[in-house]
């Protein structure tokens, strides 16, 4: 017996739960899709896939060329920054193209791997705003 896409739920959309930000983002990927896979290279030119990134039962959090000293950070969230001053690369702009993400966007996911909000860098208090509303 096969399983199709219904079966696993894999289409599955949250887009007006109370569990996810409206986007001020220009991102493709919106608040409520699950979180796609895209193959990144690490710092010593290692293999990772997002989805390496995802487990566990912690938030993360994502900077497309975003420097370290900028991204906003809060307790429970793993934040990785993506691009050539960050701790993964992008070579094949695989994540740029599958999230459709540009310089200075910010992209939050849910433990369960769902997208919760997305931020441009200038809108990065939006993250914090969110998080704080989902721990009450």
């Amino acid at each position: 017996m096969r399983r199709g896409r219904e079966t696993q739920q894999l289409d599955l959309r949250y887009f007006k739960s109370s569990l996810v930000q409206p986007d001020s983002s220009p991102s493709r990927i919106a608040s409520g899709e699950r979180a796609p896979d895209a193959l990144l290279t690490g710092a010593g030119g290692q293999v990772t896939r997002l989805f390496d990134l995802f487990k566990g039962p912690h938030w993360t959090l994502l900077g497309y060329e975003v420097k370290r000293d900028v991204m906003p950070s809060y307790a429970g969230v793993q934040a990785h920054t993506i691009g050539q001053e960050g701790d993964l690369l992008d070579p094949g702009r695989n994540m740029a193209t599958t999230y459709g993400i540009h310089q200075g966007d910010l992209v939050l996911i849910r433990p369960d791997g769902y997208v919760a909000a997305t931020a441009s860098i200038q809108n990065a208090e939006c993250i914090i705003e969110y998080l704080l509303s989902v721990e009450r």
